[in-house]
């Protein structure tokens, strides 16, 4: 079985020096397991654990895919499931960015429904950046996240979408690209 989802990365798109300064803010507030830059992706469906044979299916299934390059805007962060209980912090997207990031999610959706299983969640453009395992000062995480509010964190060209591998190890996830498919 192979644990597997489509992505669009945003690596290349990040401002390093933006993150890193948003890293060292909440490595300050808390302990907190951070996203490596290039590890930075959209997650546009996740699969789960999948047989081999199925990346094919997938492949197949998306070779219809007609959608034109876009561009986005990273911009702002926020948490999941709620300010008060963060687990995830993230990175979203700004409007102009966030509609057609939408609809290559449902376009996927459409060609993957009812023949290849997959994650069910509604799709959230975000890019998760950290986990929290604790915060020992509420206050300053507050205020972190309003500072970083509506920070441009860079922009990201998309112009292909990815089937990766994710192996998980003791030291985090290590992703493999399966395939790649160009946008028009």
């Amino acid at each position: 079985m192979v644990r597997a989802f489509l992505a669009v990365e945003a690596s290349e798109g990040v401002d390093a020096d933006k993150l890193t300064e948003l890293y060292r803010r909440l490595g300050e507030v808390g302990q907190l397991k951070f996203v490596k830059k290039e590890q930075l992706h959209f997650t546009i469906k996740f699969f789960g654990d999948i047989p081999p044979a199925t990346i094919e299916t997938i492949r197949g299934l998306l070779s219809g895919l007609s959608i034109a390059r876009f561009s986005i805007t990273l911009k702002g962060i926020g948490t999941f499931p709620t300010p008060l209980r963060p687990r995830v912090i993230w990175i979203g997207v700004d409007e102009e960015g966030r509609t057609p990031l939408m609809d290559l999610a449902k376009r996927v959706g459409s060609l993957l429904a009812g023949k290849v299983p997959f994650d069910p969640k509604p799709f959230e453009p975000h890019l998760t950046v950290a986990r929290v395992k604790s915060l020992k000062d509420r206050a300053r995480f507050e205020s972190t996240l309003a500072d970083f509010r509506t920070t441009k964190f860079g922009s990201v060209d998309v112009k292909e979408i990815k089937l990766k591998e994710s192996v998980l190890t003791s030291q985090g996830p290590i992703y493999h690209d399966l395939f790649s498919l160009g946008l028009e």
